[in-house]
């Protein structure tokens, strides 16, 4: 009875982790790959001031999206903990804290983008988006070594199988080497969307597959 138990608690994390993950993966999608993109103009900022007012609907939509996105990290990071901590509890634990505080950068950088809807109504600097990308950049090399201690995690595990182990190993050294070259280069700016068309490959192969796993295989029996 209490091996069942345990089967069924294994397998509900391993959902609960894929399914927060593929949602994100939806998510981010759509309030980066789309409103961000749409509407943020690097380095003009009246166009970007002009298109927040024409579409501010749309910009707080983007807005939620990433809140949510912050809320389904926090469950992630649990959810991803009580799967691995069998595996080595300590590792385990540092792993879910580093979500955790990319989690803490991710929710003050959205302040500071929330700032950008008030100061466009007076047509000011948008330091505020400056201000939330450099944010989330730092918060994303921590998100970065997140998944390579997560690569490492699912290595040792003896239940995961390989592949993914490396794919998010992969995927974190590629969040390390973008975002470190945006904090470290300024003019990392003009070759950064040429940077990350190539690295958003590997990082999309190694988390959303990883998450797919979790929801299709994750804590079954072998």
């Amino acid at each position: 009875m209490t091996a069942d138990s345990s089967s069924i608690s294994f397998r509900r994390t391993a959902l609960i982790a894929g399914w927060s993950l593929v949602a994100m993966a939806l998510l981010a999608g759509f309030s980066y790959g789309y409103v961000f993109n749409r509407l943020f103009v690097p380095g003009k900022d009246f166009e970007t001031t002009t298109n927040i007012h024409s579409n501010e609907s749309l910009f707080i939509a983007g807005w939620l999206g990433f809140l949510l996105v912050l809320l389904l990290d926090i469950i992630t990071a649990l959810a991803l903990h009580a799967f691995f901590r069998r595996v080595n509890r300590k590792l385990s634990k540092l792993t879910a804290l580093l979500r955790l505080i990319y989690g803490g950068f991710l929710a003050y950088a959205l302040y500071r983008l929330l700032n950008v809807l008030f100061i466009a109504t007076d047509f000011g600097g948008l330091t505020s988006v400056d201000a939330f990308q450099q944010i989330w950049s730092v918060g994303l090399i921590v998100f970065g070594c997140h998944l390579i201690l997560l690569g490492c995690l699912a290595f040792a595990s003896g239940f995961v199988p390989k592949i993914w182990s490396v794919l998010l190993f992969i995927a974190g050294v590629c969040y390390l080497f973008s975002n470190g070259l945006q904090q470290l280069w300024p003019g990392y700016e003009a070759i950064k969307s040429t940077v990350d068309s190539i690295l958003s490959l590997p990082m999309i192969v190694g988390e959303l597959g990883f998450a797919i796993w979790l929801v299709v295989r994750g804590g079954k029996a072998k």
